[in-house]
């Protein structure tokens, strides 16, 4: 959840980096929608791990799907940035890690 948050919080207070040159359309809306769907999970796994503790375990199943849903959407998004940058040779692996400083 804390990766989540700090995750929006930077996205919310530097904003969202301009386009890479030479995306596509398509890139660019699987990019958008890659992005949300791991702020998405990464902000419902602790909720449904903390709701399957205390309150029922039938959301225990739930969970177990969304953290196989993370490894795979994450190993996606890593795989995608190395095409790009082996493959493609652009920015986007640079820009992710500069980001983080």
């Amino acid at each position: 959840m804390a990766l989540a948050l700090s995750q929006l919080i930077l996205r919310f207070t530097y904003g969202r980096p301009p386009p890479i040159q030479g995306m596509s359309v398509l890139e660019r809306m699987i990019a958008g929608v890659t992005h949300a769907v791991l702020y998405g999970l990464l902000l419902a796994l602790p909720i449904t791990g903390t709701i399957a503790m205390y309150v029922t375990f039938r959301i225990a199943s739930l969970h177990s799907l969304l953290s196989w849903m993370l490894l795979v959407v994450a190993t996606t998004h890593a795989l995608a940035a190395l095409w790009h940058h082996f493959w493609r040779r652009d920015d986007v692996l640079r820009r992710m890690i500069r980001n983080t400083k």
